[in-house]
Formats: structure tokens, sequence, C-alpha cells
């Protein structure tokens, strides 16, 4: 008999099951809706941290990477929801979904501290900036694809990156 899935296990299907739904509804241009799952599961906490303090770090990791506080909190909400336990299908890990292979490579020791991942995404995101001088929607494509998928075909974007720069100009406040 094989045995039940740990919470663990529940909790990492049901947000794949909701980032597919997400998706889907995106994809059809429904993007103002209550997260499906939020009627099953309880929201992770902030462990102590008060929206002050998210801001305070976001402001911090703007500072030093000469970003628009605004930008940061922008790819935080397209890409966890502003959740901080979050981990994607694939992998990607916390607020910023930073991939394990790109979390060490910036010396991330724990990819869910808040403060870790903020500053090490924002750090991520403008070196990712510089590489494509300035443009910031193929820096956006980069960080939700990958700059070596990027660089091999650009030109043919996946529609989940097409997707993902729109949602971000979005909550930016600019069109898309």
């Amino acid at each position: 008999m094989e045995k039940p899935p740990t919470p663990e296990e529940i909790k990492t299907w049901a947000s794949y099951l909701e980032w597919r739904l997400m998706a889907a509804l995106f994809s059809l241009g429904i993007d103002n809706y209550p997260s499906p799952m939020s009627f099953f599961m309880t929201p992770f906490p902030l462990e102590n941290v008060t929206p002050h303090d998210l801001n305070e770090v976001i402001a911090e990791a703007a500072r030093e990477n000469d970003l628009d506080p605004a930008l940061i909190r922008a790819v935080i909400k397209a890409e966890s929801g502003g959740n901080p336990k979050a981990v994607s299908p694939k992998g990607a890990m916390g607020l910023m979904q930073l991939m394990p292979e790109t979390a060490r490579n910036l010396g991330v020791q724990d990819p869910f501290d808040i403060r870790e991942n903020v500053r090490a995404g924002a750090r991520y995101l403008k070196t990712l900036i510089d590489r494509y001088q300035g443009n910031v929607e193929l820096a956006l494509a980069a960080y939700n694809w990958g700059p070596g998928n990027l660089e091999r075909s650009h030109k043919s974007m996946p529609l989940e990156t097409v997707q993902y720069i729109a949602k971000v100009k979005k909550f930016l406040g600019g069109t898309g």
C-alpha cells in the first residue's frame, strides 16, 4: 500500500495546480481574481516580518542596485505573489523565485529568508538589466526564462515569458 503524501508534498502539488490555473486564467485575460487555493490553505506567515520591514528590504535592495523599488515589488508580485515560502514546480524559491543554482551563485544561504532573497534577486535583476544594456523587458525575459534560453532564441519566447513581462509591466502601472 502506498503511503499518503506528506503535508509538504500536498502544498507543493497545490501550489503547482494553482500556478497552472493562474496561467490559464491569465492567458484568457483574467488577471484580477482571488487565489483559488486561498480557500483551502492558510497563508504562509511572514515570520515576524511586517509589511514595513519588507518595504525596507525592498528599498535597501533598490538602493544597493540602483533599481526602482517599484520594479522589485512588481517582480515579487509576479514571481511569488508575495509568498516568501513559495516553491515553483521547477524548484524556484522565495519571494523572487530564485532557482537553486542561481541562489548558490549569488551566495544565498537561505532562499526563504526575505532579506537575503530580495537582495540577491535584485542583484541578479540588475546584472540582467546591465547585460541587456538597460532593456528592462529583455532583462525580465531572462529573469523568467533564463538568459541562455533568451540568447539562443529571443525572437520566439514562450507564451509564459511574454505573459510574465506583461504582468510585471501591469504591476508597474504600465500597459500590457
